[in-house]
């Protein structure tokens, strides 16, 4: 999955950077909200995160491969 946006329009990378613990991994759910200035994100189901406007339209890389084949 591609980067996202912040509110403010920051980048935001949605895999940990290099010198953190967890370098190149998936950040998950729970830190994009946080990042994102939800509270309680333990508590907020998934479709937050999918109403966030940069994942709204944010195309899947297997849907961008079959699209670029004619599919």
């Amino acid at each position: 999955m591609s980067d996202g946006c912040l509110p403010d329009g920051t980048p935001q990378s949605l895999y940990f950077p290099d010198g953190h613990q967890h370098t190149g991994k998936f950040k998950g759910m729970a830190q994009i909200l946080k990042e994102h200035g939800f509270a309680n994100v333990d508590k907020l189901k998934a479709q937050v995160l999918f109403n966030q406007p940069d994942f709204m339209d944010v195309s899947s890389l297997l849907k961008i491969l079959c699209l670029s084949r004619g599919f």
